[in-house]
């Protein structure tokens, strides 16, 4: 976790820093973790018509990397607590009762919508 991660840098006398660049030319990102210092109150979901998900997230002033930016095609499943979940032919509601406040916009035919991370 990032409070981890900055407590193994302070005892190295480092800190935690952003980054811009990424190589993964050799393969080798696959169990790697990036941190950033920007707040997680920009980490959004996008999901598709299936119910999948893709993380969207625009730390700071720079712009996304490809594995969050808003054309991430990288969808994972998740467990949807009922048989409804946000789809543009919903207008991005989480209820079959009647719409509940959500914060979703639609893009692309898929609802691309803030989260809260606790």
């Amino acid at each position: 976790a990032f409070a981890s991660a900055e407590t193994r840098c302070t005892s190295a006398n480092v800190s935690l820093c952003d980054f811009d660049t990424v190589d993964c030319s050799d393969q080798g990102c696959g169990s790697d973790y990036f941190w950033t210092s920007a707040p997680c109150a920009s980490v959004k979901v996008k999901v598709d018509t299936d119910g999948r998900v893709a993380i969207v997230h625009k730390p700071g002033i720079w712009s996304p990397s490809s594995h969050v930016a808003s054309d991430n095609p990288n969808f994972f499943r998740v467990q949807w607590t009922s048989t409804v979940f946000p789809m543009s032919s919903n207008n991005c509601t989480l209820s079959s009762n009647g719409p509940l406040p959500t914060m979703c916009n639609i893009v692309d035919d898929m609802c691309i919508c803030e989260v809260s991370i606790a």
